[in-house]
């Protein structure tokens, strides 16, 4: 029992050190992005004690001059109950609620993007907030995103990393965008997407070191391919 035990220790450190150099390769090629720190919402989760997040949004200089909460389609139509937050969820958002920066956190406007139920898909739930920016959170696994715009290619994204598991790439993309797929290393995932959100899980993290790269499918316009890592 000692030998198997010492076996997984070695696997899993063997494994956190893969990701983490994978990670350090990351952050050196976030085109228009840049690293995200963990969420300071509520205790860190497992996939926050052993795992890392890289993010690609639009610098705050190059941001466009109308909200990107008033841009979102999602948010003008009339919500539903499943767009109601779940209360651990609402106190996700309440911890994160950042006046001076992001601005207040309106969740009283929230909406379920995408997932959920018996989907097979953690839900993502957005919300805009007091200064126009929107913060969405994935299954509640992390506190959420805040973002004042998207890049000039439609979209932000989010690669997190758990080394014990897998890594997924989620984030917001345009009105118009029908799907999203990636390819990792040559592989080709299926992207789940919905209304300005997709996510997508990457079974192989060690894949990670070779090219990723997001395609994009806007209705009647050319695909559009967002290079992560070359």
């Amino acid at each position: 029992m000692a030998d198997d035990n010492e076996e997984k220790k070695r696997l899993l450190a063997e494994s956190c050190g893969v990701a983490s150099g994978l990670v350090s390769r990351l952050l050196g090629i976030v085109a228009r992005g840049q690293a995200a720190a963990p969420s300071r919402a509520g205790e860190k989760s497992d996939r926050q004690q052993l795992g890392w997040m890289v993010r690609g949004v639009a610098p705050l200089a190059s941001a466009r001059p109308v909200a990107l909460a008033s841009e979102l389609l999602v948010f003008s139509r009339e919500p539903t109950r499943h767009d109601r937050l779940p209360e651990s969820l609402t106190d996700i958002f309440l911890h994160w609620d950042d006046p001076k920066s992001s601005g207040r956190i309106l969740i009283d406007d929230s909406r379920l993007l995408l997932g959920g139920a018996d989907s097979g898909v953690p839900p993502i739930y957005a919300a805009p907030t007091s200064s126009g920016w929107v913060c969405y959170v994935v299954g509640g696994v992390t506190g959420p995103t805040c973002v004042r715009d998207l890049t000039n290619d439609d979209v932000t994204w989010t690669i997190e990393i758990d080394p014990r598991k897998n890594a997924v790439l989620h984030g917001l993309i345009g009105n118009g965008v029908e799907r999203a797929e990636v390819s990792v290393g040559g592989v080709p995932y299926t992207c789940a997407t919905g209304q300005n959100a997709f996510y997508c899980e990457i079974a192989d993290v060690r894949s990670l070191s070779g090219s990723i790269t997001l395609h994009l499918h806007h209705e009647g316009r050319a695909r559009k391919n967002i290079t992560i890592r070359k």
